[in-house]
């Protein structure tokens, strides 16, 4: 069964080892703050990965006596759950679930794991050769903006934007910040393709410039020339090349006998050798000279 670029990320952060304990908390936290639905009510975690499932229901289990519940069920949690989850948690009574809790994200490895379990919740990043986009899906303008400011606090510079009137999205477009935190949160597979990509992409376009500048440049030559050639035939149909100084004498003459050398070559075969600007000056006396034939 095809998984896209999205679900194949969340697999592979669904089998990171994280071993100290203030982690696996932040981490249940991140993906708790990104849940579908996140009250004191009722938790609903919607996922169809069955990796990141089972991580869900390892770390509730971690927490909370739910010995009755599946895997499934630990998906979505009743009120007297719930509220047993949050207090396990540290949150007290009434305390907004919307401002990221920074009391549970205890050191540097915590920060990520947080982010890596919002990402598991309601993240999605496009498949390297797609444009670059990746996005959290928050339910509520309040929630959207702390994580955008909470992701600003580790230098990265996200976007928010609405999405429908019910959704809001925190979202980056640059492929250097999609690929730092992909880095960051432990999806380095997904991040190495999507790098991978970015520099073939890079030295693609940058062949792509080089070739359109020589092409640039050889369609230039190639019009001097033939102009140049039209110039030396105007003046020999018309006899005057009699009339030219010896020196404009020896560079139509050589022009005339080399048609596809270029300047510095001509340059080399007058007696004696002359400079490529020189050979250039002479050839545009040439042209000037040919308007009078």
């Amino acid at each position: 069964m095809y998984e896209s670029f999205s679900q194949d990320t969340k697999t592979e952060l669904g089998a990171v080892r994280q071993k100290s304990v203030c982690c696996r908390r932040a981490l249940l936290y991140g993906m708790l703050y990104g849940a579908e639905i996140f009250s004191r009510e009722r938790i609903f975690f919607d996922t169809e990965n069955p990796s990141v499932l089972l991580l869900y229901g390892k770390l509730i289990r971690g927490m909370i006596s739910c010995r009755e519940f599946s895997d499934a069920d630990l998906a979505d949690l009743p009120q007297d759950k719930a509220e047993a989850l949050l207090s396990s948690l540290g949150f007290a009574p009434g305390e907004p679930l919307f401002r990221i809790k920074r009391e549970l994200i205890v050191c540097p490895s915590c920060a990520w794991a947080f982010v890596r379990g919002v990402f598991l919740s309601c993240g999605t990043v496009t498949a390297p050769g797609s444009a670059y986009h990746l996005e959290f899906l928050m339910r509520e303008r309040a929630e959207a903006e702390e994580l955008a400011e909470y992701l600003a606090s580790l230098d990265l510079s996200p976007k928010l934007t609405e999405r429908g009137g019910s959704l809001f999205g925190v979202y980056f477009k640059d492929s250097e910040s999609i690929v730092d935190l992909l880095g960051h949160i432990g999806a380095n597979r997904a991040a190495f393709d999507l790098l991978n990509v970015k520099i073939y992409r890079d030295i693609r376009n940058n062949v792509n410039r080089v070739s359109n500048c020589e092409l640039a440049n050889l369609e230039k030559t190639v019009a001097a020339a033939n102009e140049q050639m039209k110039a030396i035939e105007a003046i020999l149909s018309s006899g005057r090349e009699k009339e030219l100084p010896e020196e404009l004498r020896q560079t139509l003459d050589l022009r005339a006998a080399f048609p596809d050398a270029t300047l510095s070559e001509l340059a080399g075969r007058h007696t004696p050798p002359i400079t490529k600007s020189g050979v250039n000056h002479r050839l545009k006396r040439l042209i000037e000279f040919s308007k009078h034939c």
